[in-house]
C-alpha cells in the first residue's frame, strides 16, 4: 500500500499523481494485453471451429504427415549443421595442436639453450 506525505490541505499532490499515474500506466498495459489475448482467442476459436466442422479426417492426416515432414526436413538440416561445426572444431583442435607442439618444441631448445650454457661455465 502506498503512503503519502501530508501537507497542509490534505496529502502531497505530487506524490498522488506520480502515483495515480503509474496505475494508469500498468492498467494501459493490462488493457492491451487483455485486447491481444482477445483476438488470438479469437483466432484459435475460429481455427478450431474449422477443424471440428471439417468432416474430411484425411485433410488432418494429411496436415499431421506434412508437418512431420516438415520437422523432419528441420531435423536433417540441423543434423548438417551440426556436422559441419564438429567438422570445424576438429580442424580447429588439429591446429590448435599444432601451435601448442610448435610452441613446446620451441620452449624445449630454449631450455636446452640453458641447460648448455650452464655446463660450459
Amino acid at each position: 500500500m502506498e503512503k503519502f506525505s501530508l501537507e497542509v490541505n490534505g496529502y502531497n499532490r505530487e506524490e498522488v499523481n506520480n502515483f495515480i499515474s503509474s496505475l494508469l500506466a500498468r492498467n494501459e498495459g493490462l488493457v492491451d494485453l487483455c485486447s491481444k489475448q482477445q483476438q488470438e482467442l479469437a483466432s484459435l476459436q475460429k481455427e478450431l471451429y474449422e477443424y471440428k466442422s471439417s468432416n474430411d479426417k484425411s485433410t488432418i492426416i494429411n496436415d499431421a504427415k506434412m508437418m512431420s515432414s516438415r520437422i523432419l526436413n528441420e531435423s536433417l538440416l540441423k543434423a548438417d549443421e551440426i556436422d559441419k561445426n564438429n567438422e570445424l572444431l576438429k580442424k580447429n583442435m588439429g591446429i590448435l595442436m599444432r601451435r601448442m607442439n610448435v610452441l613446446i618444441d620451441q620452449e624445449k631448445a630454449i631450455l636446452k639453450e640453458f641447460d648448455d650454457l650452464g655446463k660450459m661455465e
